[in-house]
């Protein structure tokens, strides 16, 4: 039996470097080739003015279903919160004085407000976000509000730390907008 000879080491390398050039050449490399999706937002909605209560709060939010004609007892804030809609509708009504708000719409709430919400559509559920700037370890109820038909999705509490002082929260916000290129408001 006679021996075979291997071809040297950089003859296979070569090979083995135009098999792969002409595997690429003939597969398509979509994963390669293919773009992100273009970002798509919830929400239209901008809290403009909007100062931190201290330089160390807990930003609480949750998401909120409702279920066709749900409705909340009134629950009274202990802070400014705000509230936007997802999906449906809800007529949230703040001390007496309903507004009917639209998915990708919102609305604030003051401090001490008394809030009752309704989903008034009678055959589609509605889902709502809401924040709140609180005291560390605050609690909320538009974060758990009660009444049949109506579940938290979910809620997150996070602690901010060294927030600028309202004094300077719009020069903050000047000087972001500034080094970013984006408004902080919206």
């Amino acid at each position: 039996m006679a021996h075979q000879r291997r071809p040297p080491f950089t003859k296979r390398l070569l090979i083995l470097a135009a098999a792969l050039g002409l595997l690429a050449a003939v597969l398509p490399l979509n994963v390669a080739t293919a773009q992100a999706p273009a970002a798509v937002s919830l929400l239209k909605v901008s809290f403009p003015g909007v100062a931190v209560p201290a330089s160390t709060f807990d930003l609480v939010q949750s998401v909120v279903d409702f279920e066709a004609g749900a409705a909340s007892s009134a629950s009274t804030t202990t802070a400014q919160s705000f509230l936007s809609v997802f999906e449906g509708e809800l007529t949230i009504e703040v001390d007496g004085t309903p507004e009917v708000v639209a998915a990708g719409s919102g609305i604030a709430v003051p401090a001490g407000a008394s809030v009752t919400m309704t989903n008034p559509n009678a055959g589609a559920k509605a889902r709502l976000f809401v924040s709140t700037l609180a005291a560390v370890a605050g609690v909320d109820r538009l974060h758990d509000p009660s009444g049949a038909g109506i579940a938290v999705f979910g809620t997150v509490r996070r602690t901010m730390v060294n927030a600028p002082p309202p004094s300077m929260s719009s020069r903050w916000a000047r000087a972001t907008t500034l080094a970013t290129g984006r408004p902080t408001t919206s």
